[in-house]
């Protein structure tokens, strides 16, 4: 009888695994591939992410902040319950430069980096389980903290926060993406209305030298009422103001045309029900215009044990999203299966720029889940996916940076300022791993632009032309990647003897600096 249950078990495992796995999908053949693959050094990186059971989601935080003004970009990790650290690249190592300004007892969720107060250093925004907090940055990798009084309403978390100057008075305005309290979230819930809690929408109000913020969600038109787990400001349409973007967690990926004066129109959705969650926005056809990529729960689980309380006539998408905006039809189209972006795994964070400088953008994307079972013994390897040929290609174990724990959030800046985004992978439960990017073989000539972490400049359009008459296109946003804070900088790569005839900026205020006389391999670093 003992050998019986022995063989049901087995057969019953073995049953689990082929119903449950996927076919493991494998880097690109080199030969096949028509651009030139980065390489990557692992170094140290001291942070080993711990979470105490029944305090709050096990999720944590990130962000990149130039806190010092010298150039290299800073990583701050929110992992809360003391685990909020701020860390320096210097001497070719991670080092931990403060972890005695932040500490809480909280846990916490979204970062941001901004300019705050407008004094040319760079501040930081932490969303925690008791509220919103800002840190003021004094000089010399010390902050100070300030509680911001926002009603986000009863059982409501801030999970994270996106932030633009929506009025044009060069004060920052804050959008949250929203939880519904960890106590009493349940997962793969669509349909339950009082689950879902509404993001919030805040414009600043200075007054008599007093900065105080009005909620103007209700007459926005963005409240959304479904957990959000991060959203981004963007002028996808080119016209001249700021729209929305959100992932939702259980729910369907949405954009806000905004229709000036703070009034926003919901868009036809851009996907069916999922599990959205990381967020990447660049312009990866080089069209001049954005496009979204949005993580979802992939093929790792079938579709019928993510479908919860979703009804019959309901669709469920579990594949990762790609939509590229037409300025044709003036509409998003799906591009995730031309694109080479489905049947894919289980993924959280993303993060798009130039990886091996080959004047495309690139996607980094961070996979696997601790609550997912099938995890347990058959982890995916996190993505790296290189923009060629209009597809985008793994190559991820080829560059070295494979990653098979509980991967959340990819931070991309070049940090040892060789003109090669370098990658940090936050982990959940695990430790945090960084990745020197030495380039390919052939090292293609680039130019680094750093903007300013002031409020005029989220949504600015840059654009560069070089003397090969080719033409580069950035924007620059912030809240992207997963409860985190990407680079403020961009990286263009040139072919050899290409060089930058021209930069322009255009703010969303309508001001325009044009910059002339580009050396090549060189960093401009862009003045308020």
């Amino acid at each position: 009888m003992k050998y019986l249950f022995i063989l049901i078990l087995s057969i019953s495992l073995s049953s689990c695994s082929f119903i449950y796995q996927q076919d493991e999908v494998k880097d690109v053949d080199p030969k096949n591939l028509n651009t030139s693959i980065p390489k990557f050094k692992e170094i140290d990186f001291p942070f080993v992410h711990e979470f105490e059971e029944g305090n709050g989601f096990e999720f944590l935080g990130a962000a990149l902040i130039d806190a010092n003004n010298d150039g290299i970009e800073e990583v701050f990790i929110a992992g809360g319950q003391g685990q909020d650290i701020l860390f320096q690249f210097k001497d070719n190592e991670f080092i931990v430069v403060n972890n005695q300004d932040f500490l809480s007892s909280e846990v916490s969720y979204g970062v941001l980096s901004i300019d705050y107060n407008n004094d040319g250093k760079s501040d930081i925004i932490i969303c925690r389980n008791d509220g919103v907090y800002l840190y003021l940055n004094k000089g010399n990798f010390r902050f100070e903290e300030k509680r911001l009084n926002f009603d986000l309403g009863k059982d409501v978390t801030a999970i994270a926060v996106t932030a633009a100057d929506l009025n044009n008075d060069n004060h920052y305005d804050f959008y949250f993406s929203t939880f519904i309290n960890s106590s009493k979230f349940k997962k793969a819930t669509f349909n339950d209305v009082g689950h879902g809690k509404p993001n919030k929408l805040f414009v600043s109000n200075f007054d008599e030298n007093k900065l105080t913020y009005i909620d103007i969600t209700n007459e926005s038109g963005t409240a959304v009422n479904q957990n959000t787990f991060l959203s981004s400001f963007v002028d996808y349409d080119n016209d001249g103001d700021l729209d929305i973007v959100a992932a939702l967690n259980t729910g369907r990926p949405t954009v806000f045309r905004n229709d000036n004066k703070n009034k926003f129109t919901e868009l036809p959705h851009l996907s069916d029900y999922g599990f959205w969650m990381g967020l990447a926005i660049c312009d990866f056809n080089s069209d001049g215009f954005q496009d979204i990529f949005m993580s979802n729960a992939g093929n790792t689980i079938p579709k019928r044990f993510v479908r919860g309380d979703l009804l019959d006539n309901q669709k469920v998408d579990v594949e990762w999203l790609l939509s590229e905006y037409n300025k044709e039809t003036k509409k998003f189209i799906n591009t995730s299966k031309e694109k080479g972006l489905n049947s894919l795994e289980f993924a959280w964070g993303a993060a798009c720029g130039d990886i091996n400088r080959d004047s495309t953008n690139d996607l980094i994307v961070m996979e696997n889940y601790r609550g997912w079972f099938v995890h347990k013994w058959s982890k995916a390897p996190g993505r790296l996916l290189l923009n060629h040929d209009n597809k985008f290609s793994s190559v991820t174990s080829i560059a070295n940076v494979e990653n098979f724990n509980f991967g959340l959030i990819p931070l991309i800046s070049d940090f040892n300022n060789d003109g090669y985004y370098d990658m940090v992978y936050v982990n959940v439960l695990s430790e945090t791993r960084a990745f020197i990017n030495k380039g390919p073989v052939t090292k293609p000539d680039f130019v680094k632009i750093i903007f300013p972490e002031t409020a005029k400049f989220v949504g600015a359009k840059v654009s560069a032309k070089s003397d090969k008459d080719r033409n580069f296109y950035f924007q620059i946003t912030n809240g992207q990647g997963f409860m985190s804070d990407q680079t403020n900088s961009w990286i263009i790569g040139l072919d050899e003897n290409e060089k930058i005839e021209h930069i322009v900026i255009d703010l969303i205020n309508g001001n325009r600096t044009e910059i002339k006389k580009i050396p090549k391999n060189q960093t401009i670093k862009i003045n308020n």
